[in-house]
Order: C-alpha cells, then sequence, then structure tokens
C-alpha cells in the first residue's frame, strides 16, 4: 500500500522504549491487555497436575512442570508489556513535512498506572502462582548449558523480582525520565515520584513497624 510502518523498530524486551511495539503485545491499553491475560493464566494454574496427566505407567511430573514454567514465562511477558510504559516514549517514523512528532512522552496517568500494576502483580508475594499445588510436587525444570536444572518457585519469584526491580531503575529509563520532567515539569512523571512510590510499597510493612 505505499505506508510507512507506523512504530518503531524492533526493540529488547528489558528495555523497549516505545510500549506500543513490543513482542506478543495486544490492544492499546497494556495494563487491561495483561490484567485479562493474568485472569486467564489464574485458571490453568489449579489444573497443571490435571492437565499434565496422559495416564501412562510411571509418568513423572515433568510435563506438569514445563507446563508451570510456560506459565510463568507468559507472567513475565505481560509484567514487560506494562513495564515498558514507565519512561517510556512513543516513537512515530516521521518524514521532513509530514507535521507529525517523532518523540512523544507516555502520559503520566499511564505511567502511574503500569507503576501501580508491577507493585501490585510482582513487588509483592503473587500467592496463585507461588503457593500452588503443583509446587508440592514438581520444581521447575529449566534447560542450562549445564543441562537440565531444577529451580524452586520461590527462588525463581526472587529472580522476577530482582529483574523487574533492576530495569526499573536502569539508569535509560530514568534519563528518558528526567529528560521528560526538564520539558514537562510536572506533566511528567518523574524519577522521584518512581522512587518514592517504590520506597513506600517495599518498605511500608517494616515503616509501619
Amino acid at each position: 500500500t505505499g505506508r510507512l510502518y507506523k512504530y518503531s523498530e524492533a526493540q529488547d524486551t528489558r528495555d523497549a522504549v516505545d510500549p506500543r511495539a513490543q513482542i506478543e503485545d495486544l490492544g492499546d491499553d497494556p495494563v487491561k491487555s495483561s490484567k485479562y491475560g493474568i485472569a486467564n493464566l489464574k485458571s490453568i494454574v489449579p489444573h497443571i497436575l490435571e492437565w499434565s496427566r496422559t495416564g501412562e505407567k510411571g509418568q513423572t511430573y515433568e510435563d506438569a512442570s514445563r507446563l508451570y514454567y510456560a506459565v510463568i514465562y507468559q507472567w513475565n511477558n505481560y509484567l514487560y508489556h506494562v513495564l515498558a510504559n514507565i519512561g517510556g516514549i512513543y516513537i512515530e517514523n516521521t518524514v521532513v513535512g509530514d507535521g507529525m512528532k517523532t518523540y512523544t512522552f507516555v502520559e503520566k496517568k499511564k505511567q502511574k498506572e503500569a507503576l501501580q500494576f508491577l507493585l501490585d502483580e510482582v513487588l509483592t508475594y503473587p500467592e496463585w502462582l507461588f503457593s500452588t499445588e503443583a509446587g508440592e510436587y514438581t520444581y521447575l525444570l529449566k534447560n542450562t548449558p549445564l543441562g537440565v536444572q531444577e529451580n524452586a518457585p520461590v527462588q525463581v519469584l526472587k529472580n522476577e523480582q530482582a529483574y523487574i526491580l533492576w530495569d526499573l531503575l536502569s539508569n535509560n529509563r530514568l534519563v528518558r525520565m528526567l529528560e521528560n520532567e526538564f520539558v514537562h515539569g510536572k506533566d511528567a512523571f518523574t524519577a522521584v515520584e518512581l522512587m518514592d512510590a517504590l520506597h513506600k510499597h517495599i518498605f511500608g510493612v517494616t515503616e509501619r513497624g
């Protein structure tokens, strides 16, 4: 048709800049679509052992383990779909004279909603995903260069939380937020607001005694 592709180029999952152009992402509201996705995963988790059972004599829990890991992997995708909104920039493939802005920062409201989603879904304890019947029968199997290794579900959660927190506070993201504040002032979701919200959530229990 001769039309230019509207959004930015392929991006690294952990440091996506334009939240509209991500792998396996659907819709124009990542928080809403991710909540739908998580609701679907919540309907799968209680049936992992049942749905992986073949009836074969001597069957191990390997299939259950791989299904369990697949659910966690998909949950992780939803987290990163939302994360990209924080410090995000809409990037258009513009040409001279088309009157379009190349760079537009994600709206403050969307960034705050994205942060609250992460506080609620991963920077907490997702009991629905990590206190499961499947976890009583199988650990999570992962292929590594050293062969297949077992991972305890809680250890996987700690890794997920560490990655999200690390990527949330990456230099690139914070620099984009500082640029947004410099350009738009109080209309921007600032790095200080991000830090304050994280501190209040993570240390809330401690500060309340």
